[in-house]
């Protein structure tokens, strides 16, 4: 079954038409993306434009093409606001439109050069005629988010708030269904996390990485591999099918005192697919999509994964009390 199917077929309210309606598009701007990134003639896309965008991030030409095909794929669908990673502020696209959308057009950009996966990852908001409700909301709110992985297969995650569907596109651009109920794992020997920060990590990331190391054997005798792709879709997308942890801390550089990831576009719409396949997904110590975004692009930590292993995380990381 692909995607339209699954649409037309399988989703019985009438209300959700229009939600619908901007998942598809999203499906057929990521389409055009894939194609993009698979073209041997676009040598330049890992070009740095000599701009930095409103996150501070230096801006790579795939960054941009990919945010232009994604606004001109939903602009005549019922969205009012449009916030993005490449944009300063949200851009108003219907003032009566029913739903926002916030997204990062390209996740993993720095990886382009190498041929590593990258994405595009999005969250979708019903409106609200609060301004400050609509695009800043609680990831409690969100109707749907997905996410999109530009690999060796192009791969779709999508959930509407009802489980976790898995989609793949085909060589004649459909997606197709493959499956409909995933489930992470709720135990893990899999650590994804960026070991070259451990100086940096609070106490209470060291804590739980020794553990999992063996360097404190008194904590577990359970042996962990360690995976860190750099990419959140793919490191997402392997959890989701494998189970594991995946942690991205703060840390004490400049810029990364609270978190990297950002809440709005990143990590709520993550955290959401994580809880919908039976994971957690918290900022070290809250539950991620209980947090209230002050800022369009504000960061924040982001670890997530199986349940049981946050839990052990939390037991060791919080050990005294001390962070």
């Amino acid at each position: 079954m692909n995607l339209q199917n699954f649409i037309n077929n399988e989703i019985e309210s009438p209300n959700s038409n229009e939600l619908l309606n901007i998942i598809e598009s999203i499906s057929f701007a990521a389409i055009k993306i894939s194609k993009l990134i698979f073209s041997p003639e676009r040598k330049d896309l890992d070009q740095n434009i000599g701009s930095i965008n409103a996150d501070g991030d230096k801006t790579k030409k795939l960054d941009i093409e990919t945010d232009l095909i994604v606004k001109q794929h939903l602009k005549d669908c019922n969205l009012k606001w449009y916030a993005s990673e490449e944009e300063n502020a949200e851009v108003l696209f219907n003032k009566q439109g029913k739903y926002s959308i916030c997204i990062d057009p390209l996740d993993g950009s720095s990886n382009i050069e190498t041929n590593a996966p990258i994405g595009t990852i999005f969250g979708i908001y019903a409106e609200d005629p609060n301004y400050s409700k609509t695009i800043l909301q609680k990831g409690d709110k969100l109707k749907a988010s997905g996410f999109f992985v530009y690999g060796p297969r192009t791969m779709f995650v999508l959930t509407l708030g009802n489980g976790v569907l898995l989609f793949q596109l085909n060589n004649e651009d459909k997606f197709i269904l493959l499956d409909r109920s995933i489930i992470i794992p709720p135990n893990t020997n899999e650590l994804s996390i960026n070991f070259s920060n451990y100086t940096i990590w609070p106490n209470s990331i060291k804590r739980y990485i020794d553990k999992c190391i063996g360097v404190d054997k008194t904590m577990s005798n359970k042996s962990y591999n360690m995976r860190w792709i750099g990419s959140l879709v793919a490191d997402c997308l392997r959890i989701l099918i494998r189970g594991g942890i995946f942690m991205y801390p703060e840390d004490a550089r400049k810029g990364y005192e609270k978190g990297r990831l950002r809440l709005v576009y990143e990590a709520n719409p993550i955290s959401f697919i994580i809880q919908q396949a039976g994971g957690t997904a918290i900022d070290g110590k809250n539950r991620i999509l209980s947090l209230h975004p002050k800022k369009l692009h504000e960061r924040v930590p982001l670890i997530f994964g199986s349940s049981d292993e946050i839990k052990t995380f939390l037991k060791i990381g919080m050990l005294n009390g001390k962070k």
